[in-house]
């Protein structure tokens, strides 16, 4: 990851997830943060430990998805784990931390900007469209890792939005809602609402979910909560 990008970031600490053998942690400490660097392989702790005594850092033996990011810190980074990149990112949307910069397989990267109708566009953009602004920032070559991967990686970078819904709970019950759009494949509003006996309105009937744009998508989620108590959980 880039120093000129971290030097950019507006936060004297950050949230490191992965910290793995401290290469990246070094390059945050060279940019004056303060970070707690969470590490899942207690292989990787001591030399951690060891590496950075006397240095504002704080090592945790953690998975992250167990953990919260304190409030007072707004800056989360990461070279994230490809296998998990999802469940990472689901968990970092839920800390509301106004700011990340992570590592991810390009082709997730893709996903996560992708414009309607397109083949990569899907639920995972839909959401991640509605609560962050993302840009990939540059590609990493495949050549500065050990042993070299047969992907290609990029760093992104997530900015947080104002929120669009009112509750956790709306939010959950928006995931079950952009779930049951995907993954019934390329059927028209129309069938999908006879399915799950919703009505939609007729300009809509015809369109597709691939062919919506997010907030179009948040627009008929509002409508169908209110005409029927499918998607309207009273708890998480």
């Amino acid at each position: 990851m880039a120093a000129r990008e971290l030097s950019g970031a507006s936060a004297t600490q950050c949230f490191e997830i992965g910290a793995g053998t401290g290469n990246l942690t070094a390059a945050l400490l060279a940019q004056n943060f303060k970070i707690i660097a969470v590490e899942k392989d207690t292989r990787l702790i001591a030399r951690l430990s060891d590496r950075f005594t006397n240095s504002p850092v704080q090592v945790l033996q953690a998975d992250v998805l167990t953990q919260t990011v304190p409030a007072n810190v707004p800056l989360c980074v990461g070279n994230l784990p490809y296998s998990i990149t999802t469940d990472i990112l689901m968990w970092f949307k839920n800390q509301r931390c106004p700011r990340a910069l992570f590592m991810v397989q390009k082709e997730f990267a893709e996903r996560l900007v992708a414009k309607p109708c397109t083949s990569d566009y899907g639920r995972i953009s839909v959401l991640m469209q509605l609560l962050f602004n993302m840009k990939i920032l540059f590609a990493v070559s495949a050549n500065c890792f050990r042993p070299k991967p047969k992907v290609s990686s990029v760093v992104m970078s997530y900015v947080a939005l104002p929120t669009v819904f009112n509750s956790a709970l709306e939010e959950y019950n928006f995931e079950r809602f952009t779930h049951m759009l995907f993954h019934v494949g390329n059927k028209t509003l129309a069938k999908i609402s006879k399915m799950y006996g919703f009505n939609v309105a007729q300009n809509l009937a015809a369109r597709r979910a691939r062919t919506l744009t997010p907030n179009e998508i948040k627009s008929l989620f509002i409508k169908v909560s209110k005409d029927t108590q499918k998607f309207n959980q009273t708890h998480i």
